[in-house]
């Protein structure tokens, strides 16, 4: 047999869908012979969260209830491999919601198999927002007790004799299980919750889905907590500090205000209210100064020792120096290209002053060229020394 029951859905926004998502989608719940049972009904399992919050945006309906949250439990008497159980849960899914988004997730951690659904709150095909009443959870309970007998399994009693019967059978097989101490089962559950709830609300959401009860209210010192047996208990009574309400409480603040953006005005905040808290975080921030003093001190020594090693730059007065240089060098070559030729026809070697014309030409050839030797050896010269300059 098979029972459904809806969980409680306080609201919440963006984060708390993607908080069940993550929580019912646990590879270490999910997972049979190496094969992880999670499904799609209308999405992919991989990418089911963005084509939920798609679906929202394109029909402009993001705001109000993100989702909701069913849980299909059987009995270990019905002797079911988590492969059917897991069939079973979609073909529920496919009947109820043919229009809607829906991840179903077989849970095999505990001593009864389980489904978990996730249903998007907004329709991928009408965009029409799902509403659920105690007619429609009836609905669903009667298309699962339909769908048990199309598979050979028994249904509950009417509903008078379904709650006592099954209060009294889950209490009597929890009771006696051996060496199992139902309160670090707790313990366990809620450290497994608190893994995925990014606020209160969405923890007791997810407590219930496991099937505890959660009593959390401001006016009231300790949370206190109700097993699945009727078993209870206050938060004090669980051995650790982590599971105290004013822990559990400064931890979801720290989680929305990291959402928010404002994690250091919350850290201030909480200091202010918690000292204990406030000498945790400043031993913390001691040996996180400490480390930081550390690296900061080794990439000073690097700077320097890297400071020392470098070759010395040169001065602005000698890069001005180079490019007076430079530029006479440049002046020099430009004059030496610019040289006119001097065309001179040989005098006639007839007559005596002939002669005398030839040589004193001859003569200022020779003067002409040993002054475009100087300028040119004057260009060198200067081109040496820039380049002198320029080699350390």
């Amino acid at each position: 047999m098979a029972t459904f029951t809806a969980i409680k859905n306080r609201g919440g926004g963006r984060g708390a869908l993607g908080g069940v998502l993550r929580y019912v989608q646990q590879e270490e719940k999910t997972t049979w012979e190496d094969r992880r049972l999670v499904s799609g009904w209308n999405c992919t399992a991989q990418s089911v969260c963005s084509e939920m919050q798609l679906t929202k945006e394109r029909f402009h309906k993001t705001d109000g209830r993100q989702y909701y949250h069913f849980v299909q439990s059987f009995d270990k008497q019905d002797d079911l491999s988590p492969l059917e159980v897991h069939a079973i849960g979609l073909e529920l899914a496919q009947r109820q919601f043919p229009n809607f988004e829906v991840l179903v997730a077989t849970h095999m951690d505990t001593e009864h198999l389980h489904n978990h659904l996730v249903v998007n709150s907004v329709s991928f095909q009408s965009g029409k927002k799902l509403h659920q009443s105690a007619a429609d959870l009836q609905a669903h309970r009667i298309a699962n007790d339909e769908i048990c007998v199309a598979h050979g399994l028994e249904i509950l009693p009417p509903p008078q004799k379904q709650v006592k019967q099954k209060r009294m059978s889950t209490r009597e097989y929890r009771s006696a299980a051996k060496g199992e101490s139902w309160k670090f089962r707790l313990m366990n559950t809620i450290d497994q919750c608190m893994r995925y709830a990014a606020s209160k609300e969405e923890f007791i959401s997810l407590m219930e889905s496991e099937g505890y009860q959660v009593r959390w209210t401001d006016s009231r010192k300790n949370i206190t907590y109700t097993t699945p047996t009727g078993m209870k208990c206050r938060d004090d009574r669980l051995h650790e500090e982590k599971y105290t309400k004013e822990v559990m409480e400064h931890e979801f603040r720290i989680r929305a205000a990291i959402a928010h953006g404002g994690i250091e005005a919350e850290e201030r905040s909480a200091a202010d209210t918690n000292p204990s808290l406030s000498q945790q975080r400043g031993v913390a921030e001691l040996h996180r100064l400490d480390e930081l003093e550390r690296h900061t001190a080794a990439h000073t020594a690097l700077l320097r020792e890297a400071s020392s090693r470098r070759e010395p730059c040169p001065t602005q007065a000698q890069m001005e120096a180079l490019t007076r240089d430079v530029a006479e060098v440049q002046r020099l070559l430009r004059q030496a290209g610019k040289k006119k030729e001097i065309s001179v026809s040989p005098p006639s070697l007839g007559t005596a002053m002939s002669v005398i014309v030839w040589l004193a030409l001859i003569l200022l050839g020779t003067m002409v060229g040993m002054v475009v030797l100087q300028v040119i050896w004057s260009g060198l010269a200067a081109l040496w020394s820039v380049i002198k300059l320029l080699i350390p």
